[in-house]
């Protein structure tokens, strides 16, 4: 493994090249990929799965107090599902979407900006909102620090950072490269979502990303928790955006139904995080 010049942007350790286009921080655990960045739209077989992750995590806010009349952005706002939850408690929200696939949302009556983060937000005051929420978007920013530093500069003191991601520590992702290390790359290359239009850029531990935002804005952990990372009732959709044939499809599905049923007991392969800005 060859050690590359640029340090890591969550502690400042060494990286190193784990494969010709995936590279490592042996101190924190982050992982980089070497894809292009780039925007997209949604995976077959998620809306049941996205709604009731979000519900889970609407919960999880409903507990900080009352969310009614606080301002809220979006960053990857997609159909508009999360927003269609904050509509409900009353908050008032702001999306952005880069592409027409948050067209959806602006027929809702959501407000939608068309753009990239952070660019699009660049004419807004400090402190603009309470809440900024990346849901299944962080992993795709090319620039993480950039970002959170713009997220400070918009959020209200005592304001929350939410972030929903995938994580490396997970146990669908332990047991993608596994079976990449025995010869099989497509479930590995499909959690990175490798040759779509928006692949990941970058695959977080909860150590990594805390990590991260400790040292770039230093929020403190508001809450970590586990969401759910399939559906059955719509899995075999899912699936046929990983595999080619009807052998891996299989196989796959019931690899995928044995880790779904494990879900409580198996390392979390989704988490939802809210962080807090100082007062």
């Amino acid at each position: 493994m060859s050690n590359l010049s640029k340090p890591c942007i969550a502690c400042g350790g060494p990286v190193f090249h784990v494969s010709d286009w995936v590279s490592k921080c042996s101190a924190c655990g982050l992982e980089i990929a070497d894809l292009p960045t780039g925007t997209g739209g949604g995976v077959d077989g998620l809306e049941d799965l996205r709604r009731d992750n979000f519900e889970r995590i609407w919960k999880v806010l409903d507990g900080t107090g009352d969310l009614s009349g606080q301002r809220l952005l979006e960053i990857g706002c997609a159909r508009g599902f999360f927003l269609d939850g904050a509509r409900k408690r009353g908050l008032s929200v702001v999306g952005i979407e880069p592409d027409a696939y948050g067209d959806e949302a602006k027929r809702k009556g959501h407000e939608v900006l068309t753009g990239l983060f952070p660019a699009v937000t660049a004419s807004f005051p400090d402190r603009s909102f309470d809440i900024v929420a990346f849901n299944d978007v962080f992993e795709h920013v090319p620039d993480p620090r950039n970002a959170l530093h713009e997220c400070n500069r918009l959020l209200t003191p005592g304001g929350k950072l939410l972030i929903n991601l995938p994580m490396s520590d997970g146990i669908f992702y332990r047991t993608a490269r596994i079976m990449k290390v025995l010869g099989w790359n497509k479930p590995y290359e499909r959690l990175w979502q490798k040759g779509f239009s928006s692949p990941h850029v970058y695959y977080f531990s909860e150590h990594s990303l805390k990590t991260l935002i400790k040292n770039t804005i230093g929020y403190r952990t508001l809450h970590s928790g586990r969401l759910r990372t399939t559906s059955l009732s719509r899995l075999r959709q899912r699936l046929r955006s990983v595999s080619v044939n009807r052998v891996s499809t299989a196989a796959l599905y019931i690899g995928s139904v044995v880790l779904t049923l494990g879900e409580g007991v198996f390392p979390a392969d989704i988490k939802v995080f809210i962080f807090e800005k100082p007062q």
